[in-house]
């Protein structure tokens, strides 16, 4: 397996180095299945060791396509240090620094699973707030208010989810809203299946591999929001070319048939 993935990463970078498209390289190389597995290996078996970061799979396979990425444009063959070797250290070390983000999680539950329940137990219980508050807290055993308090900040402002209307329905910014917007994080919390689906296949079908990265990690969709400076400060790109990417992204969106298919779901 090593030296066949090795030998297909060999591949690919010398087609990158000399494709005047190197996104084109970049989007065969994440479709190819062997190069899909072979991440989503590296994933199961650097979360054996951490089953509460398990609902967090999704991120550490994004990390993985990033730190793949990364070892492309910046590999430096004078340096004698094999390609697969460079490529491995590099996902190892985005899965370290995902671990350290996700140091918060709270028992199995972390902080998506806490949010989608308060979001529930809001749209369950309107108007009674002093009930969601301590159901809240039996059902993820958080035991500080001020903790509760940084919960319902996150649930309301915007920043961090979909935030609720005073009758506890789907504010005006809801899922038919979030190309519109860069403060909708994560949109699948107020999502149900369906409609996660037809996001998930949208944003997966109909946009380029760096679309998909940079539009997913700016409004939080299967990991934590990142604004467009930090996405830009990681890429060492700037906040110009980010915001560029993520307009382009939302102007696909816009052009294709999501919001019609929502629509039917509403």
């Amino acid at each position: 397996m090593k030296n066949n993935i090795g030998y297909l990463f060999e591949k690919y970078y010398d087609e990158y180095k000399n494709a005047p498209d190197k996104e084109k390289v970049f989007n065969e190389l994440f479709l190819n299945q062997d190069v899909k597995d072979f991440l989503s290996m590296l994933v199961n078996k650097y979360l054996l060791n951490y089953h509460n970061l398990r609902p967090y799979k999704q991120d550490f396979y994004q990390d993985a396509l990033i730190s793949l990425t990364n070892s492309f444009e910046n590999f430096d063959q004078s340096l004698n240090v094999p390609l697969f070797s460079y490529i491995i250290n590099n996902i190892n070390y985005a899965f370290l620094n995902e671990v350290d983000d996700l140091s918060d999680i709270k028992r199995s539950k972390g902080v998506t699973q806490n949010l989608r329940l308060l979001a529930k137990l809001l749209k369950d219980n309107p108007n009674n707030e002093e009930y969601v508050r301590k159901a809240f807290k039996e059902e993820t055993d958080i035991e500080k208010d001020s903790t509760v308090d940084s919960y319902f900040e996150m649930l309301n402002s915007g920043k961090n989810t979909l935030s609720l209307d005073n009758n506890g329905n789907d504010s005006s910014s809801s899922y038919l809203d979030y190309v519109e917007s860069d403060s909708l994080n994560p949109l699948e919390l107020l999502l149900d299946e369906s409609k996660q689906e037809i996001l998930d296949n949208h944003l997966k079908e109909d946009l380029n591999f760096r679309e998909y990265d940079y539009l997913t990690r700016n409004i939080g969709w299967h990991r934590k929001s990142e604004t467009m400076q930090e996405i830009a400060n990681n890429e060492n790109v700037s906040k110009q070319y980010v915001s560029k990417v993520v307009s382009q992204a939302k102007e696909k969106l816009k052009k294709s048939s999501l919001i019609e298919e929502l629509k039917k779901y509403r």
